[in-house]
């Protein structure tokens, strides 16, 4: 057995060491990319994603800066914002959430600055798992309604699904856990991300949901929910589900007593969380195993990896697992016989537990709960208001415009009619005018034949006249012989 040990170990460290030279291969290869990139966006994200496979924190500092300062020269605040927010992501993977709340302060400021509601949202969620990290449930509880509030206003419903996620696991991981509201936003993720097919984000918030129902020992009901995320991690290859789903079967066989199926999963999951650097993952890998060791009488292999859980979470400041890896040395110590190292560790872990889950910080999350919700209240309140103002302008506006219409039809009846009695009136007086020439001609034909007629009188008695008077030559011959006599 203990050869099989040392086997496991020399293969975990052996993983490590392959990972670190394929991540330096990846890094080459990207920085090769960087030579090659000329458009500003494509620099900008070959930047970040360099920054994010460095191995050395500063390193991954250096890039950022980089990039910071190529926005500053090309007046980029969109990709300033994001560099600042994928920073924080960075810090947090090292473990190092102090600079990751300082860069995701920066990226919620600059993103409101721009502003960008999308971004603003990503940088307080972002900032809120910083303190999430720490047991900070309270900020990580604000900063996580605050991302909801501008997911909604951006609406991004990815966002959205992905700060109801946060907000249920903020919730079932306060001390006492609040089962029902964390399952309340893990419904509404759920149901959002089934709708925009988000499977990744699916995974994750069946697997919480499954936790909560294997904590209330509800076994079927977890196994139901494990069984569909695990084979959405084996399908799409998500590490991080497939590593927390079989966590979760293992803590279940676990709470069923059947321990050797429990170790062997949960070294399955320790494997996976030593390949992916996920240091939280190995933290809570190696206190379960050292749980079961301890429970099987193999104090040395217990004892072997719950130093490791906390040295690790010493060394990375993983507070929201530390206190339960000084239990779990205590629980060893205790079964070891060393009572003083047990009551040690156990002190240890009620002094940082006290620290981390005090009772005004419990009260305090459900008062912003409760905030958050008369918030969203008053705002769906506001918003009918405004829709009901809006509806009322609306109305006001078609009234205005059925009246103008009315008022509109009616003056072109009445031009319509006016015009129609018009154009009869002027039918009627054409049609008189026609008449009265019509007569009139008439009148000139009988006055002219009348006039004809004198005429052809005149003329006859003329002729009959001639007819019967001598000429005038005659006249004046007859004349001139009276003169002369």
């Amino acid at each position: 057995m203990v050869r099989r040990f040392v086997y496991r170990s020399l293969f975990f460290l052996l993983c490590v060491l392959s990972f670190s030279y394929l991540q330096s291969q990846v890094t080459d290869s990207l920085r090769k990319a960087l030579r090659n990139t000329r458009t500003p966006v494509g620099r900008i994200n070959t930047l970040v994603v360099i920054a994010g496979s460095c191995d050395v924190y500063d390193s991954a500092v250096s890039y950022i800066n980089q990039c910071i300062w190529y926005c500053d020269e090309n007046k980029n605040a969109f990709g300033k914002a994001y560099a600042f927010n994928s920073m924080g992501r960075i810090a947090a993977n090292f473990s190092n959430f102090k600079e990751g709340l300082k860069w995701s302060n920066l990226a919620i400021d600059a993103s409101i600055k721009i502003p960008n509601d999308t971004l603003t949202s990503k940088g307080y969620l972002t900032r809120g798992y910083m303190y999430f990290s720490m047991a900070d449930y309270l900020n990580a509880g604000s900063d996580y309604h605050e991302a909801l509030k501008y997911a909604e206003k951006a609406g991004n419903k990815k966002l959205i699904g992905g700060a109801y996620n946060v907000l249920g696991l903020t919730f079932g991981n306060k001390k006492p856990p609040d089962s029902e509201k964390a399952l309340g936003y893990y419904f509404k993720a759920e149901k959002i991300d089934r709708e925009i097919k988000s499977m990744r984000d699916l995974g994750f918030v069946l697997l919480r949901i499954g936790w909560i129902y294997l904590n209330n020992e509800e076994y079927d009901k977890a196994k139901r929910y494990l069984d569909e995320s695990l084979g959405i991690g084996d399908s799409l290859k998500i590490v991080e589900v497939q590593k927390w789903s079989l966590e979760a079967y293992a803590s279940m066989y676990n709470k069923q007593k059947k321990y050797d199926k429990a170790l062997e999963v949960f070294l399955k999951s320790l494997k996976l969380s030593v390949e992916n650097r996920d240091m939280t993952g190995i933290v809570n890998s190696s206190s379960y195993i050292s749980s079961i060791y301890n429970k099987k009488g193999d104090y040395k292999k217990a004892m072997l990896y719950s130093d490791s859980a906390v040295i690790i979470c010493e060394r990375h400041k993983i507070y929201s697992a530390l206190h339960h890896a000084y239990k779990g040395k205590s629980s060893v110590y205790e079964s070891m016989g060393d009572d003083k190292s047990a009551l040690k560790f156990y002190k240890k872990a009620i002094k940082l537990k006290d620290s981390l889950f005090k009772a005004e910080n419990r009260d305090n999350l459900n008062e912003l709960e409760k905030k958050y919700e008369t918030e969203k209240k008053e705002k769906e309140l506001s918003e009918k208001n405004g829709e009901l103002m809006v509806q009322k302008a609306e109305n006001e506006k078609q009234q205005t415009q059925r009246n103008f219409f009315i008022a509109g039809s009616g003056l072109l009846l009445l031009f319509l009619i006016f015009g129609f009695v018009g154009y009869r009136q002027k039918q009627k007086d054409n049609k008189l005018i026609a008449n009265q020439k019509a007569e009139t001609e008439k009148q000139k034909q009988v006055i002219e034949e009348k006039q004809r007629e004198v005429m052809d009188s005149i003329n006859y008695a003329k002729r009959i006249q001639g007819a019967h008077l001598p000429s005038d030559t005659y006249i004046n011959r007859k004349m001139k012989e009276l003169n002369k006599k």
